[in-house]
């Protein structure tokens, strides 16, 4: 018998050891109690916390410890019993006893359930319902004792299914789906038979796993039941998490077989998981095996959901697949399934994709034509169905019906829409105006495929001022996603602001190829082949996940053509081709335009000429370029052979006559430069007596806070006398004779207005509608030093960057 003081003193130690709250902050719980009253328990009363315990002090007796341990509610004073237990030499401790214990520790004490466990395998006392009463105890806690619980599971678990499946679950509970993945695993390496309660939990891990991991498991599953290994299931439930899983990644064959196996063991797919199946093999663009599915669920009158429809309707217009939506046509007919917008929308969208604007615009009329209000994203598909087939009054006449009655409040996806379609179309002041107007109008911001179009649309026809304000716009709502960034690179290498080109470049941490192309096609075009070369180097060191690709090949052709650089042009083109798998090939417009270019630039003119001339459609554009190179090397003979090839041509359309006259003016400055001036008057001659236009000189100036347009003695000129003056003073500062007429050519013109209205030493952007002639680029040249100013001239061929006395363009253009 123990001394009662003893125990006391013990008793008082372990209440400071043992706090009375458990592991991880949670509350221990505790027992109802009971009074003992002549050896008789009276509930409800106040506890007796010494009558067991006193008991075993006076009889220590494992009995009398397990009374202790059903009965006692107070933690320390069982502690002490169980180690008096463990540590007697002569009581020997049972299953009952670490049972009793265990179970103590479930309810009371779950943080020493792991000691309690190690002390029973340490005596050699395994015991299936003790290690699951273990388990429960490791998962009272918060969060579960999962790392000692498994621990244990490896060192002494039984690996029957009821014990895996109580590990797998304390798993779940503590969110480590790895864990749970490993444990089932585990599982199946043996061959015993599975529940199915077993395989509903295992099924559940393998999809909420979300992993590649999940994935693997549920295929060995399914294995296991194919070969009959496993008592295949009748819980649909057990498939359609299997199923979800292979879905989830990527396993879509596996997915497949998975139906066709619960068809055989007579169990055959539900609605719901044939309806999985067809939308994710759809998102996946899968079509043959998305359509099979689809055609089977008809084949078993098993409906087809609104949502499967579409997802299915839109992969296959992603994959222009016109006879597939053709049969899923058929089926919304026949199910009276085209009153659905989703649905319509599909449609309207894959037909837009497979080019039939008339089987789109059937499908939207039938739905929207005897209703007032219009779906907003049926209606947007249709706008830009319209706006891609060219038929952008049919586009504005729907945006004007989607605001009938008056004052109803447009969506801003028919705002998106209709504002794109006009952007591509060429109405770039009227998207902008509407754009504005959408701003104005509602709260919903335009998307970043707005901004994207618009930018390329104002920076194609050099609206700096708008495209700056874009891309404020971009920046204040956060748009400026990989689209809206190349598109403002693009737009800002047009209209020469290089240097805002660069700063978008560079923000970005990891630039795509479409970026790396667009910042070296703005080099290029500004003369700056080395700052291209060096991109490109910085492409190949960065390591892109996406290779170059033919955009950045064309890109870099272009700068070498127009640098001159033969060699640098030939080894870039086999790099591309041997490294990349990229190759133009010698009959590419590209290709032949940019030879042209650099042969014409060498002195290789016989080169230039023949392969102009042995295209099979010689191109007007390349036999301008042979006649430039011929004013700049002298070759007057080749310059008449070209010229009456170029006059030779048709008259009939309007882009023959403007290129016609553009040879005229380059003939008579081939003449002028060869000191041919009567061959020069001559030449003008025949260009009235062809009936050949005189063109008008046109320049804009990208002034800050909008495009101006200056024609040569224009009503601007003749209206404006401080334009007058200032232009005036311009001829007199280059010692320009007044008599020359390339003196009121609408580059100086503009360069007059941009000295009067620009701060002093801003550059100056100008936007050419002609080639400048030599007279008009000496000029501008020596401009630029004479007011200290970088002058940016961009014409039909090429970017010119006046400063310092010198051009980028190397007085060759």
């Amino acid at each position: 018998m123990l001394p009662r003081a003893r125990c006391a003193a013990l008793l008082t130690t372990r209440r400071v050891l043992l706090p009375r709250r458990g592991q991880y902050g949670m509350a221990l719980a505790t027992r109802p109690k009971v009074d003992v009253v002549d050896g008789k328990t009276r509930p409800g009363s106040r506890p007796s916390a010494t009558h067991y315990f006193d008991e075993f002090m006076r009889a220590p007796s494992i009995e009398n410890a397990c009374r202790v341990m059903k009965h006692e509610g107070d933690a320390d004073a069982v502690w002490i019993v169980f180690e008096h237990i463990v540590k007697s030499n002569r009581l020997q401790p049972d299953d009952t006893f670490f049972k009793a214990m265990m179970k103590f520790c479930q309810e009371l004490l779950p943080y020493w359930a792991p000691k309690v466990l190690d002390i029973a395998m340490a005596r050699g006392i395994p015991s299936k319902v003790l290690f699951r009463t273990f388990v429960s105890a490791c998962s009272k806690t918060y969060p579960p004792l999962l790392v000692q619980l498994l621990d244990r599971y490896k060192k002494y678990g039984p690996h029957d299914y009821g014990t895996i499946c109580h590990v797998a679950q304390v798993c779940i509970a503590a969110e480590d789906r790895i864990a749970a993945l490993h444990i089932i695993s585990d599982a199946l390496r043996r061959k015993a038979d599975a529940s199915e309660d077993a395989l509903f939990l295992f099924a559940g891990c393998c999809a909420d796993a979300e992993s590649p991991s999940g994935a693997d498991i549920a295929e060995r599953i399914l294995h296991r039941i194919r070969l009959k290994r496993v008592t295949p299931p009748r819980n649909r439930l057990i498939f359609g998490n299997l199923i979800e899983a292979l879905l989830g990644q990527g396993r879509f064959q596996s997915a497949v077989s998975a139906l066709s196996l619960m068809d055989d063991i007579g169990l055959p797919p539900s609605e719901q998981i044939f309806s999985s199946v067809v939308s994710a093999l759809a998102i996946a663009d899968r079509i043959d095996q998305a359509m099979s599915v689809f055609q089977n669920m008809v084949r078993r009158d098993l409906s087809v959901s609104y949502h499967v429809l579409s997802d299915l309707i839109a992969a296959c217009g992603r994959r222009s697949n016109a006879l597939a939506i053709k049969t899923l046509h058929e089926y919304a007919i026949g199910s009276g399934m085209l009153d659905n917008d989703s649905v319509v929308c599909a449609f309207v969208t894959a037909y837009d994709q497979v080019n039939d604007i008339d089987a789109a615009e059937e499908v939207f009329r039938g739905r929207y034509d005897a209703v007032l209000f219009l779906d907003p994203q049926a209606a947007s598909a249709m706008i830009r169905a319209y706006g891609r087939h060219g038929q952008l009054d049919k586009a504005l006449e729907l945006f004007e019906r989607a605001r009938l009655p008056p004052g109803t409040r447009v969506d801003a996806a028919i705002y998106n829409s209709t504002i794109v379609a006009l952007a591509k179309a060429g109405q770039d002041a009227r998207a902008y105006s509407l754009f504005q107007t959408m701003l104005e109008q509602i709260d919903d911001a335009p998307d970043a495929g707005v901004v994207a179009a618009l930018v390329t649309a104002l920076g194609s026809r050099y609206q700096l001022a708008a495209v700056q304000a874009l891309h404020r716009y971009a920046g204040e709502r956060q748009l400026t996603n990989e689209d809206v960034r190349v598109s403002l690179i693009e737009a800002y290498a047009r209209c020469g602001v290089i240097g805002a080109a660069e700063q978008l470049f560079f923000e970005d941490p990891a630039p795509s190829v479409e970026a790396f192309a667009a910042i070296i096609s703005a080099y290029g075009s500004h003369g700056m082949l080395s700052n291209a070369l060096a991109m490109y180097e910085q492409s190949k060191a960065t390591g892109m996940v996406v290779h170059p690709d033919q955009g950045m090949l064309v890109a870099l052709l272009t700068a070498s053509s127009l640098a001159g650089d033969l060699d640098r042009f030939n080894a870039l083109s086999s790099e591309f081709e041997h490294r990349w798998g990229i190759r133009l090939g010698r009959d590419s417009r590209v290709i032949v335009n940019c030879l042209i270019v650099l042969y014409g630039r060498l002195g290789m003119l016989d080169d230039a000429e023949q392969l102009a001339l042995s295209s099979t459609n010689v191109d007007i554009d390349s036999l301008l370029t042979i006649l430039s190179a011929c004013r700049k090397h002298g070759d007057v003979r080749r310059a008449e052979r070209i010229f009456d090839r170029i006059l030779s041509g048709d008259l009939s359309s309007a882009s023959s006559r403007r290129l016609q006259s553009a040879a005229c003016h380059l003939m008579s400055s081939v003449y002028e430069h060869a000191g041919r001036m009567s061959d020069c008057v001559r030449v003008r001659d025949e260009m009235a007596a062809r009936g050949i236009p005189d063109r008008t000189s046109r320049t804009l100036l990208l002034a800050p806070s909008e495009t101006l347009e200056f024609q040569s003695d224009d009503d601007r000129y003749r209206t404006d006398c401080n334009l007058r003056n200032q232009h005036w003073r311009l001829v007199q500062d280059l010692d320009h004779d007044p008599g020359d007429p390339d003196w009121l050519r609408s580059e100086l013109v503009a360069f007059a207005y941009a000295v009067n209205v620009l701060a002093p030493y801003d550059a100056i952007r100008l936007v050419t509608s002609a080639v400048m002639p030599p007279g008009a680029h000496d000029a501008v040249k020596r401009a630029a030093v004479v007011y200290r100013r970088d002058v940016y001239v961009r014409d039909p061929h090429r970017q010119h960057c006046f400063r310092e006395g010198r051009c980028s363009c190397g007085d060759y253009w």
